[in-house]
């Protein structure tokens, strides 16, 4: 087939329908796509770059940010930044003292991230991952991020693995009543958002390393729930991390025997009676994983399983127990491994809960749109 006509069958061909086709491709063939002709460029880029990943330490990524923002008059797509609507931010080290010297040098432009969420005027969310990187490179990156006033409305908003500081740096850039969904990796930093963001209606708080609970850690597990419902009337979704058992100043409890089965249902009760409290809530995932069980060293006491399909069964009873009890949620997830969730969601046409399970999750996890379906 000649290019001619080719692209006249292209052209006959809708659009909405090309999109519909590309919203099942992979990343790689979606570029794969766009190369083809300026058309299927045209269709395809805004789901293409409807999220980018920036990784690095500072250089790289404000090298990366510069070059997204170069200007191009004779593309027929325009410059790609305008089909942005969700950025990745994560943050590295410097491996080298060059490295380290050219990080330096890009803080010569501050401002560089602001400028591009100013430019990018479909964005609608981003997420920043701080890993291992150092507090002074951290305030490096920052030092990008331009005053508040530039910052766009924001509709969701993650920040992981930050410093305090950094932390509270972030947060006040982003006072916008658009924010809905905002993701934060310790339960120290969700202390700090009940007077600024009492109106979201997505709310994350995967870690809760470092929480004291003591002996009486059913009272403990009440007060962080209540807390969440008293301060947060209007969330539709809720992600905690192991806050069933989070890892205090000694070490993270196992539950093995018959009063900690007892403990473990009291906190499950505790957790129903603040699920039903919240009258917007319609889905809701946390962790409980193998480590909580100690599941390779049963005591003589309980053992909750014996076997993987043992296992599934009391994972499965969990997810019904709960939903039963708060028949308003449509969905209701337990991660039970770093890259495994059994997901429940709730048919019109049963009674329970369709049961699935899923093995390998990408990533860390947290994203609302990895979580639910």
């Amino acid at each position: 087939m000649s290019s001619r006509s080719f692209n006249a069958s292209l052209d006959r061909m809708p659009t909405e329908l090309l999109r519909m086709t590309g919203r099942h491709m992979s990343r790689d063939t979606l570029g794969s796509v766009t190369r083809v002709s300026k058309r299927l460029r045209i269709i395809f880029l805004s789901q293409l770059l409807r999220t980018m990943t920036f990784t690095g330490d500072v250089s790289e990524i404000a090298r990366d940010i510069r070059s997204l923002q170069e200007k191009h008059p004779a593309s027929p797509s325009g410059p790609l930044y305008k089909y942005i609507r969700f950025i990745n931010f994560i943050l590295k080290s410097p491996l080298t003292l060059h490295q380290s010297m050219l990080s330096s040098r890009s803080l010569r432009t501050p401002g560089t991230v602001r400028d591009l969420f100013r430019e990018a005027t479909e964005l609608q969310g981003v997420s920043f991952d701080f890993g291992a990187a150092p507090l002074i490179w951290q305030e490096y990156f920052i030092a990008h991020l331009g005053d508040a006033s530039d910052w766009p409305g924001l509709s969701s908003l993650c920040v992981f693995r930050a410093h305090p500081t950094i932390y509270r740096a972030i947060i006040s850039r982003s006072t916008s009543e658009d924010l809905k969904a905002l993701a934060v990796s310790s339960y120290r930093c969700y202390k700090r958002l009940k007077p600024r963001y009492s109106h979201l209606k997505r709310l994350a708080v995967v870690d809760f390393f470092w929480v004291p609970m003591g002996r009486l850690r059913p009272v403990k597990i009440a007060g962080i729930l209540n807390d969440i419902a008293d301060n947060f009337k209007h969330l539709e979704c809720l992600i905690l991390g192991n806050f069933l058992n989070a890892t205090g100043y000694q070490r993270q409890r196992q539950f093995q025997t018959e009063q900690d089965s007892r403990d473990l249902n009291i906190m499950i009760i505790k957790l129903v009676m603040t699920l039903k409290a919240m009258p917007r809530l319609v889905r809701f995932a946390f962790t409980l994983d193998d480590a909580t069980f100690g599941s390779r060293h049963f005591g003589e006491g309980w053992k909750p399983w014996n076997t993987d399909a043992g296992k599934m069964t009391w994972y499965t009873d969990q997810v019904h127990g709960i939903s039963g009890c708060v028949p308003r949620l449509q969905q209701l997830c337990i991660r039970t491994q770093p890259a495994t969730y059994i997901r429940g969601i709730r048919r019109s046409s049963q009674p329970k809960m369709a049961i699935s399970w899923q093995t390998d999750m990408q990533g860390t996890g947290h994203g609302f749109d990895q979580v639910f379906v």
